[in-house]
C-alpha cells in the first residue's frame, strides 16, 4: 500500500472510530435522561432509540442489551457526577480539612437525596424485577466511587490532623452510612413531609464531618 493509500485509510478508520464514540455517546446520554425521568422499569430501548437514533444491532455491538446500556449509562453519570463533586471539595478551601469535607459531603448528600437516585436505591433494594447487573453497576458506581473518592480527599490528610493509623477506606464506608442514616433514610421511605431545606443538608453534613473527625484526627 502506497503513503497516500495508507493516510487515507488511517483518516477513514479514525472517522469511523468517531463516528462509533458520537453513537455509544447518544445513546449513554439518553439512557440517562431517560433513567432519570422515568426510573429503570419504565424506560424501554425503543424509547432510547428514538431519543438517540440508532438500531436495536448498534446497542448489542457496543452494549450487548437494554440491560447493558442502562447500565453503562447509570456507571458512567455516577462516576462523572463524584468526580465533580469532589473537584468542587477540594478546591472549597484547601488549608480546611474540615471545611472541605463538610462541603464533600453536602454534595454527597444532595446527590443522595435526587429523585432517580432514590428510585434506584428503591428499587435495587426491592429486589423485583431488578438484573443483577444493574445492581452491580450501581453498587459499584455508586458506593465504590463515592468511598474511592473520598480516600482520595482525605488520604492528603494523614498524619496532618488525620490519625496516621486510620483505615481509610472502612472508615469512609461507615462515613458514608452514618450520612446516609436520617434524611436519606427518611426520603428513601418515603417519610419527610417536604424535601430538605438547603440549610437542612449543610447541618447533616456539618454534623456528620463532625462526628466523624472526632473520632479520626489526631
Amino acid at each position: 500500500m502506497t503513503a497516500p493509500a495508507r493516510e487515507q485509510a488511517g483518516k477513514r478508520g479514525s472517522a469511523k472510530r468517531e463516528a462509533a464514540e458520537a453513537r455509544k455517546a447518544a445513546l449513554l446520554e439518553a439512557a440517562r435522561a431517560l433513567l432519570e425521568k422515568e426510573g429503570f422499569h419504565d424506560v424501554s430501548l425503543n424509547e432510547i432509540l428514538r431519543h438517540a437514533g440508532g438500531s436495536k444491532a448498534t446497542v448489542v455491538k457496543y452494549f450487548g442489551n437494554r440491560n447493558g446500556l442502562l447500565a453503562e449509562a447509570l456507571a458512567s453519570g455516577a462516576r462523572q457526577r463524584m468526580v465533580e463533586l469532589f473537584e468542587e471539595a477540594r478546591s472549597a478551601d484547601p488549608s480546611s480539612l474540615r471545611t472541605g469535607l463538610e462541603q464533600a459531603l453536602s454534595g454527597l448528600l444532595r446527590f443522595y437525596l435526587q429523585p432517580e437516585v432514590l428510585r434506584t436505591y428503591r428499587a435495587v433494594s426491592a429486589g423485583a424485577g431488578y438484573p443483577p447487573e444493574l445492581a452491580r453497576a450501581f453498587y459499584a458506581n455508586g458506593h465504590g466511587v463515592i468511598v474511592d473518592e473520598l480516600v482520595r480527599f482525605l488520604e492528603p490528610w494523614r498524619g496532618k490532623g488525620l490519625r496516621r493509623d486510620i483505615d481509610l477506606p472502612t472508615a469512609v464506608s461507615r462515613l458514608t452510612h452514618m450520612l446516609r442514616s436520617n434524611l436519606f433514610e427518611r426520603a428513601l421511605y418515603g417519610i419527610l413531609p417536604d424535601p430538605p431545606s438547603d440549610e437542612e443538608i449543610k447541618e447533616e453534613a456539618v454534623q456528620t464531618a463532625r462526628l466523624f473527625l472526632d473520632g479520626a484526627m489526631d
